[in-house]
């Protein structure tokens, strides 16, 4: 490819037709002005690759399912529902608390009253599969070391501490098991839970270990409309389908 450069030292050189015009000087400095010009052309080109691949990146879509938070760890939510394409409504926040916090507060609330519990009191061998909450105030959910025992454990305003203790399994064939054991837990594989609401959206659900999951605590009324729960496990297959009263938040 012919340089400008090049072409003006042809046109210095080739007198045939007319005299000499072009100084040293003009064409170090047209030299100089050329090989700026390409630098420049070089580096929009490499700007505008690099503004393309960014673009590109940004409007991949986000579908995939955020793997089941660890107790003691926030983790990012999923923005749309993979099967109806809609937005999720957020799901309820893990709480800020640290487990040996909640350990230490349920721990005083907790009270053995069952001859088939052989669990023990709550102490740090128990583990804490699912806590939600803002501040102060949580709901957690607490698995003894045999898994043969779940404790519920709630801090309300105000600073009043609450535990229930629940056999996994039931202990007597016409028992009813609670109704958190029943709404606030599904398969062990269990990632991902939502819920169709009956007003037509679709929320994310908390979703602990030990399949235990939550969509919130407040404004429980067992006569409102039930929802549609889905469970996912982390390969996307649903492994839980379930109607459910939920709390309002």
């Amino acid at each position: 490819m012919t340089t400008d450069l090049e072409r003006r030292l042809a046109e210095a050189a080739d007198d045939t037709d007319r005299p000499l015009h072009l100084s040293v000087d003009d064409l170090v400095h047209r030299g100089r002005r050329s090989v700026r010009r390409r630098r420049i052309a070089a580096i929009a080109s490499a700007t505008g690759a690099a503004v393309a691949v960014v673009a590109t990146v940004n409007a991949w879509p986000t579908h995939q399912a955020d793997p089941a938070p660890v107790a003691g760890t926030p983790t990012s939510t999923v923005t749309i529902d993979v099967k109806t394409g809609k937005e999720l409504q957020p799901a309820p926040p893990v709480s800020p608390l640290t487990d040996d916090a909640i350990r230490e507060r349920c721990a005083t609330a907790d009270h053995s009253v069952a001859s088939w519990d052989k669990s023990g009191p709550i102490d740090s061998a128990w583990d804490v599969v699912l806590k939600t909450g803002v501040g102060e105030r949580f709901y957690a959910v607490l698995l003894s070391p045999d898994h043969s025992v779940a404790a519920g454990c709630e801090q309300e305003g105000g600073g009043h501490v609450s535990a229930a203790r629940h056999y996994m399994e039931n202990q007597r064939g016409n028992e009813t098991l609670p109704r958190w054991t029943d709404s606030s837990r599904g398969p062990a594989s269990l990632v991902t839970v939502v819920a169709d609401t009956p007003d037509g959206k679709v929320r994310a659900g908390l979703v602990g270990r030990e399949g235990f999951f939550a969509f919130g605590r407040q404004g429980y009324d067992p006569s409102a409309p039930k929802s549609l729960v889905r469970g996912y496990d982390a390969a996307g297959r649903q492994v839980l389908e379930r109607r459910l009263v939920l709390p309002a938040s």
